[in-house]
């Protein structure tokens, strides 16, 4: 905010600013001259404790006002003449305790409503520029809001490509292994059939001949020969087997269709509820080739409420975290497979997830940097520098808490903290 109001500096008005706990947040060089006091001596500090000669009430109240309203309620923020006297240290030369002042009430905006009230004490031949100013400087705010949403909206859009085609390889061999030994058993059970179609026609000309012509010792020695020339005893042993294989792969890639149905479906605008350990279930199930081959899966899931939150934006940090520690285990180069721990719990009116690796760690030199825009340590191709830079923007939007615990050689403990509601 600071640097949107600093055009209102050297206005020809006293020009001070509080936020919703009426702590002092700008005084311009007007308020400095005529008040002895400057910036760096009451800014941060509350408006009465360094000022109790202001009438407290009358201005709490107007203060007030103007922050539960906003600018949506008047056309118009001049309120009537008001003398406030400031105690100075030094002779005014004419300042604003001299003279009767207008005083001016103005919202900055911000994203959610109002950041901070500017109060303008001016004369009535400078009260039209101030406030003018003070108009261009929301006029600005909004603009600037509006650029960073727009920002926000395309790095979401950006990294949710990034998971897209990161998942997309190993989506497709995730599905192709179980329709593969799919296709394989139906086309074992497709010569099965044939087979015990030609024994079935042996049986039926056994049956037809035995009348007449046949003796039943030729008959008998007939479909023992039919049985054996189709391994009957091999097809009685295989074929239950087939149909279990068949019935197991298209089991999984039915659970892996339902895992990408849930995990892409789109949210509806608002927030809704969360079971949050489905959605560490689903996105493990997402991001197997991921973690497969370098990473067993350890879950702890506790006894949890769902949790009022955007629920694609909370997968994504999941997924988010799984495979930056996939990719921590594999950089660490050790024998055999390393493990990524996931718990949730609950804990005092909020949920929290860790995804804990004992990967290659994070070092000090670098631990500050890791939720940067754009920061990687990873090769060209396999990372963009969005990955937890959107993981700690979306926790922040919920209202939650991000942070990493981590030691080189050991691993990596990140945890997510989120509100309930």
């Amino acid at each position: 905010m600071q640097s949107a109001i600093a055009s209102l500096e050297f206005v020809n008005s006293g020009i001070f600013g509080v936020d919703v706990d009426l702590r002092l947040v700008h005084w311009n060089a007007f308020m400095e001259t005529n008040t002895g006091r400057s910036a760096e001596q009451v800014l941060g500090r509350n408006l009465f404790e360094c000022f109790p000669e202001l009438p407290r009430a009358w201005l709490v109240w107007k203060i007030k006002t103007v922050f539960t309203l906003g600018g949506s309620a008047f056309s118009s923020w001049r309120q009537r003449p008001y003398v406030f006297r400031f105690r100075h240290t030094r002779p005014l030369t004419g300042g604003i305790d001299c003279m009767r002042q207008d005083a001016t009430f103005m919202p900055i905006l911000a994203e959610g409503g109002v950041a901070a009230v500017l109060t303008v004490l001016s004369d009535a031949t400078d009260t039209a520029l101030a406030v003018e100013a003070l108009e261009q400087v929301n006029v600005a705010l909004k603009l600037e809001m509006a650029e960073r949403k727009r920002m926000e909206t395309e790095l979401r859009i950006a990294q949710k490509l990034e998971a897209v085609g990161r998942l997309a390889s190993g989506v497709a061999h995730e599905i192709n292994t179980p329709v593969q030994f799919v296709g394989d058993s139906v086309g074992f059970l497709q010569d099965a059939y044939r087979d015990v179609r030609a024994l079935v026609d042996a049986y039926h000309e056994a049956i037809r001949t035995i009348g007449p012509t046949g003796s039943v010792a030729q008959i008998a020695a007939w479909t023992e020969s039919a049985e054996q020339n189709i391994d009957l005893a091999y097809l009685d042993a295989n074929v239950p087997q087939a149909f279990v294989r068949t019935e197991d792969g298209i089991e999984r890639v039915a659970t892996l269709v339902r895992a990408m149905k849930d995990f892409g479906s789109p949210d509806q605008g608002t927030k809704s509820s969360l079971d949050l350990n489905k959605a560490v279930v689903t996105t493990l199930v997402i991001a197997g080739a991921e973690y497969r081959n370098v990473a067993a899966i350890v879950t702890e899931l506790g006894d949890i409420p769902d949790v009022l939150c955007f629920g694609n934006e909370i997968k994504q940090v999941i997924l988010n975290l799984v495979v930056n520690a996939a990719h921590a285990i594999a950089d660490a180069g050790r024998a055999g497979v390393g493990e990524i721990r996931l718990r949730t719990w609950q804990d005092n009116g909020h949920v929290r997830l860790s995804v804990q690796d004992n990967g290659v760690g994070i070092s000090d030199a670098i631990r500050e940097r890791i939720f940067d825009l754009f920061f990687t340590t990873k090769e060209v191709g396999r990372g963009t520098g969005q990955g937890l830079a959107m993981v700690r923007s979306i926790v922040d939007k919920h209202g939650g808490t991000l942070s990493v615990d981590s030691e080189v050689g050991i691993g990596s403990t990140f945890e997510v903290r989120l509100p309930i509601s």
